[in-house]
């Protein structure tokens, strides 16, 4: 997160937590400082895979930036569910990264059917996991050359 803010991207959280949880476990952990703005479930009643949870990210980045250009696809959403936040995250358009944890994923709302998008495939998916955190750096770090 430090190395994504000393870059100047704004960060924000699209989660299907409860407000609770951005307003306490953020600050705890001194992470709250990295984000611009939080969308929630709650704001909505809309959650992720649904397209109007990014289509509320959307509008949340456009204004913070002041550019109503800004099309989905320049958007990055990094998460760690593939139905919720891969998929619905791609097929709102967005750009996404898949974080798959492996053994210490906790798997949530297991109930949820992932969205198509064009381009969907196993191959998309595995061209576009990430295994650690750590590894978006790298990603960013390729995308600039």
């Amino acid at each position: 997160l430090k190395f994504l803010s000393e870059k100047g991207l704004l960060l924000g959280v699209t989660s299907n937590t409860p407000h609770r949880t951005i307003d306490t476990t953020l600050p705890m952990l001194d992470l709250s400082k990295y984000f611009d703005f939080f969308v929630c479930t709650a704001d909505l009643g809309a959650e992720k895979p649904e397209p109007e949870i990014f289509n509320r990210t959307l509008f949340e980045v456009q204004t913070l930036l002041n550019d109503f250009t800004i099309q989905p696809h320049q958007i990055l959403h990094i998460g760690d569910s593939l139905v919720a936040d891969y998929c619905g995250a791609r097929a709102a358009g967005f750009s996404a990264l898949y974080l798959n944890r492996g053994e210490k994923s906790i798997t949530f709302q297991d109930w949820l059917v992932a969205p198509t998008y064009p381009g969907k495939s196993n191959e998309d998916i595995h061209e576009h996991t990430i295994h650690e955190i750590s590894q978006v750096v790298s990603f960013f770090n390729h995308r600039e050359k």
